[in-house]
């Protein structure tokens, strides 16, 4: 899929993904909704959907997140911010960064779950100091430095 050792052949590397999901292997059913997903077409976005929920289903926290975007987006499957939070919040609690920010951005402004600010802010941090970068950028935003020693609000 990435080309390591070797060129870059999605095409074969689809082949053999679909193959391992259509086996049940649930890694593979995350990785063949990623080629997929960036074909950015409604029938490889409605493909894309259905391999993460599966892979979602069997417990893969990539998976979980990916769902979760496509069904807050409506890529694929009906557009539903309830939904999308149910999944954010199963990888949030696996500890996932991605997840975590995602139910984040739905508790700010009350999107399919009751606006929660405090909850989200929590989330952001943890996830900032995990590495994500949007989850930093959101941060910024919302908290703005505080002055420095001596200086006056």
């Amino acid at each position: 899929m990435r080309g390591e050792g070797t060129p870059v052949d999605l095409v074969r590397a689809e082949q053999y993904l679909r193959t391992a999901a259509d086996k049940g292997f649930p890694t593979a059913m995350r990785n063949l909704g990623e080629i997929l997903v960036k074909r950015q077409t409604q029938a490889a976005d409605t493909g894309a959907a259905y391999w993460f929920r599966r892979a979602a289903e069997a417990g893969v926290v990539g998976g979980m997140v990916w769902y979760g975007y496509m069904v807050e987006k409506g890529r694929g499957v009906p557009k539903d911010d309830a939904t999308a939070a149910t999944w954010y919040r199963r990888a949030a609690g696996a500890g996932n960064a991605d997840g975590m920010t995602g139910l984040a951005v739905l508790l700010l402004y009350g999107r399919g779950v009751p606006q929660d600010r405090a909850q989200a802010i929590v989330l952001l941090r943890r996830a900032a100091e995990l590495g994500q970068p949007e989850a930093r950028r959101r941060i910024a935003e919302l908290e703005p430095q505080a002055p420095s020693r001596g200086e006056k609000r």
